[in-house]
């Protein structure tokens, strides 16, 4: 929720998307986002020689 609120004001074009790395997802954390952004589902990752966990969230802040 914080990357949101700090960060949806330097997406300015029409569409345009936050992306965020993650680690391990907690649906709580997602549903914060909700008064700033619309988050996607979180797509699993596979980063090389990385064991652990990485998700990509794409973020669409609302128009203000």
């Amino acid at each position: 929720a914080d990357f949101c609120a700090a960060a949806g004001h330097l997406v300015l074009a029409e569409g345009g998307v936050l992306a965020a790395m993650k680690g391990a997802m907690a649906e709580r954390e997602l549903k914060e986002t909700a008064p700033h952004c619309n988050c996607s589902t979180p797509i699993r990752l596979q980063v090389p020689l990385l064991n652990a966990e990485r998700y990509l969230v794409l973020c669409r802040p609302h128009q203000v």
